[in-house]
């Protein structure tokens, strides 16, 4: 029985290697200065990622199309584990990963800068120092929370956007209990009060539904 299992582990992994080699793109020959097209692609989050994995495997090797990505951050992010960073469940290597490693492989430039503005007009992409001209334009620059509204949130809270954010809310967390260790008895009631403003229930919804009264909240 042990044997049949194990042969059966063998012909799945070897199923699997021969799925990847299958579907992993060629990384492209073109560079993005000297190539006759070329493509941008602004953001170097999950949806940038997904348009340079899509590009290589579709170009699957061309020489004539040169593609690169723009970001200020030097790695993506996972955000799913973003909050996980708080209770110290993930390690940071295990949701920053870096852009460069990522996009080298695929054949995609990749340029450390900031975007300023779009000339669609002449086709430019502009930061502080450079432009980039493009053929073709992928805009996945992200997004920016929303409070909904909520009375006291976007003055008090500490937003969870990213990996900094994360650390930031650990180290303060970390504080409050330093702090209420020291004080002991003394410790006032709210020292130790946090809270949570949006998520999702288990049936997947936004926490939209709960919308705490934070004016009185301590930064």
């Amino acid at each position: 029985m042990r044997g049949k299992l194990a042969m059966g582990g063998l012909i799945l992994g070897a199923a699997w290697g021969a799925y990847r080699r299958l579907h992993k793109p060629t990384s492209l020959e073109g560079s993005y200065a000297d190539a006759q097209t070329k493509i941008l692609i602004v953001g170097g989050g999950f949806g940038g990622l997904a348009a340079a994995r899509g590009l290589a495997r579709m170009l699957h090797g061309t020489q004539d199309v040169g593609v690169a990505l723009v970001d200020h951050r030097i790695y993506t992010t996972f955000w799913p584990m973003v909050p996980s960073i708080i209770p110290s469940n993930a390690e940071v290597r295990h949701v920053a990963h870096s852009l460069r490693r990522i996009l080298r492989p695929l054949g995609v430039e990749y340029f450390q800068d900031e975007v300023a503005r779009v000339d669609f007009e002449a086709r430019r992409v502009k930061t502080g120092e450079r432009d980039f001209p493009y053929d073709y334009l992928v805009l996945a620059p992200g997004s920016r929370t929303t409070f909904f509204g909520t009375p006291g949130v976007e003055e008090n809270a500490m937003d969870i956007k990213g990996l900094r954010d994360a650390l930031r809310v650990r180290n303060h967390v970390i504080d409050c209990l330093e702090e209420a260790e020291h004080l002991g008895d003394r410790a006032p009631d709210d020292l130790l009060s946090f809270v949570v403003v949006g998520g999702a229930d288990r049936r997947g919804g936004s926490g939209r539904h709960a919308r705490p009264d934070l004016r009185r909240a301590r930064g």
